[in-house]
């Protein structure tokens, strides 16, 4: 009985985490040469009407929920997926699309 509600309790205590939103701040730099990437998308996955654009200097901030995966994208380069945790990504590189434009 005891172990049941022990499991029961650590259970509600984790259900919370799942839904928590995090705040995502962060660079998104070119990685051929670590050049922040004006104007690059950072789009929520399973929300794509919830994006950002990066500033100047390639930074971003949005908010999601932990689990949630971030979609970088900047044209002439590949699109990079990253999950939200409640650590925060710091930056995100892209890499140039091999393909021809």
């Amino acid at each position: 009985m005891k172990k049941q509600f022990l499991f029961l309790l650590l259970l509600l205590l984790a259900l919370p985490m799942a839904a928590q939103n995090v705040r995502v701040t962060g660079v998104v730099s070119s990685a051929d040469d670590n050049e922040p990437l004006i104007g690059a998308t950072v789009q929520v996955k399973e929300n794509p009407a919830a994006g950002v654009s990066t500033n100047i200097d390639g930074e971003y901030s949005i908010e999601v929920k932990v689990g949630q995966t971030l979609k970088f994208t900047y044209v002439g380069c590949d699109t990079e997926l990253r999950k939200a945790r409640l650590f925060h990504l710091k930056s995100a590189e892209v890499y140039k699309n091999s393909g021809i434009l």
